[in-house]
């Protein structure tokens, strides 16, 4: 009967995700830019509801709250689409007439 070899391998080092751990680090950042600008959004109420606040109106919660949560959405979307070839550019050449992936 014959022995055989049966090597343990590291579970992790076996999955391959669809996204590399930069990107999700990027994902993170993005997800962290959308929650600062929904954060600058908050408040600018009164206390009575029958007395008018301007302060929902200021420069803040009008201008960069929703240039920071637009901001966050393209950080998010640039990292899911970017691939891998970012980090290696080896992974892509260029023929002289279309980009294409080599196999390392």
């Amino acid at each position: 009967m014959k022995q055989k070899n049966i090597q343990k391998t590291n579970s992790a080092q076996e999955q391959n995700f669809a996204i590399p751990k930069q990107n999700v680090m990027w994902i993170l950042i993005g997800l962290g830019i959308m929650v600062l600008g929904y954060i600058f959004m908050i408040g600018g109420g009164s206390k009575d509801p029958n007395v008018f606040s301007p302060a929902i109106f200021s420069f803040t919660r009008m201008v960069i709250s929703p240039i920071l949560i637009l901001g966050g959405i393209v950080v998010v979307i640039v990292a899911i689409m970017l691939g891998d070839w970012i980090y290696n550019p080896d992974y892509i050449v260029f023929d002289g007439e279309t980009l294409r992936n080599v196999s390392l």
